[in-house]
């Protein structure tokens, strides 16, 4: 039997669902496999023995990070010492770069090979960061078509095998079946409200999202909310943020896809719960707020070509879906954004129809077993560095 270990690192709520349909797959193949290291309730469930849990890691903004610095600190160490004692036969890191890729230089100065899977977007802002992953990393790979064309011309393989989220999209039903599922009001329009995984994103966009729930509601007093609550997040403080609300409902877990599904328009915060509204088709307002500090970071870093910060638009390379930032997240400006979809049919379709085709351009399913199935080939292997 095998005693072999994988060190894993997931530091937040998506990287740690498409985890740990890896983690499945791999135990599948050898059930005595030891996996550790950080990742969510996904990972836990599959397998993994947690260091630290992704949501006292799920941290967004480049001066909130600062704040955290002894913290993440101590958890680099933990995660030294615990690759030190087990001596993995490969690690797989998921996204969150700025913890990762430090992780990335501990394994590669202990030999150890490295998938590093969901790449930073470096095609987007701090293209400096490739170097270390040409240093470090032995198999890239990103979730969107166009990128391996990016890494290519930046001297790095790497692979494209289909976005994670393919894996999880449900059989597809319609808005009446998914509100009886949830147990709303079939014949009521819904609304969707996204508003974070993170704390941070939420004490942000939480205050502008109650206000314009206030003045949306005022205007179609038949609408129905309901908000998905993400598992690297508390729910009580966004329960208690948007009580009183007479026709509002509160997801999480296996539902939040059925949310999306039984909605007529989103509000959704930038990020990957942006593609999964997108792969149901639903028309949507994308917001996105960070610190000052953060912001003006940002700006420097971020690549002058990008000009869009939503998945949807940066895919489609045009403005399929309105994004409202910074400043621009106020209960006035989203109201008008919302209110727009919602009392039109047509708009609705018409996005939809944008939508559809940018789902398309992902491809098929299946890129949990080939992601796994390059993890076993790196176990083997004695060359530990280097792009393929």
């Amino acid at each position: 039997m095998s005693t072999r270990s994988i060190f894993i690192s997931a530091g937040e709520a998506s990287g740690d669902r498409y985890l740990a349909k890896v983690v499945q797959r791999l135990l599948k193949d050898d059930p005595s496999l030891h996996l550790f290291g950080i990742g969510g309730d996904g990972c836990e469930a599959a397998g993994v023995k947690l260091i630290a849990h992704a949501r006292q890691l799920a941290i967004t903004g480049i001066s909130e990070v600062l704040k955290k610095i002894p913290f993440f600190l101590a958890v680099r160490q933990q995660c030294r010492q615990a690759i030190d004692r087990w001596k993995p036969c490969c690690a797989i890191l998921v996204d969150f770069p700025d913890f990762n890729l430090r992780l990335a230089k501990d394994l590669h100065a202990r030999q150890v090979p490295i998938l590093y899977y969901i790449l930073p977007q470096l095609w987007a802002w701090r293209p400096g960061r490739l170097r270390v992953i040409q240093r470090t990393v032995s198999r890239g790979v990103v979730i969107f078509p166009f990128e391996p064309d990016w890494y290519r011309e930046h001297g790095f393989h790497v692979d494209y095998l289909g976005h994670p989220l393919l894996d999880e999209i449900p059989a597809a039903v319609s808005a009446i079946d998914a509100r009886r599922r949830l147990g709303l009001d079939p014949e009521r329009m819904t609304l969707v409200v996204m508003p974070g995984s993170r704390q941070n994103e939420l004490n942000r966009l939480l205050p502008p999202v109650r206000a314009t729930l206030e003045r949306v509601t005022e205007r179609l007093p038949m609408l129905q909310t309901v908000v998905p609550i993400a598992s690297t997040v508390d729910g009580e403080p966004i329960r208690a943020a948007l009580r009183g609300f007479a026709n509002l409902s509160f997801v999480s877990g296996s539902e939040i896809f059925l949310a999306l599904q039984a909605a007529d328009v989103g509000l959704i915060k930038s990020g990957t719960s942006v593609l999964e509204a997108c792969m149901a088709r639903l028309p949507m307002v994308v917001i996105y707020k960070v610190s000052r500090t953060t912001e003006l970071l940002v700006r420097l870093l971020l690549n002058r070509s990008v000009r869009h910060f939503s998945i949807v638009n940066v895919l489609s390379r045009e403005g399929v879906v309105p994004e409202l930032s910074q400043r621009h997240v106020n209960p006035t400006r989203i109201t008008a954004a919302l209110i727009e979809l919602l009392e039109s049919s047509e708009k609705r379709e018409q996005m939809k129809n944008r939508l559809t085709t940018v789902a398309r351009s992902l491809g098929a399913s299946g890129a949990g077993d080939r992601v796994a199935k390059v993890a076993q080939s790196l176990m083997g292997e004695n060359r530990r560095v280097g792009g393929v």
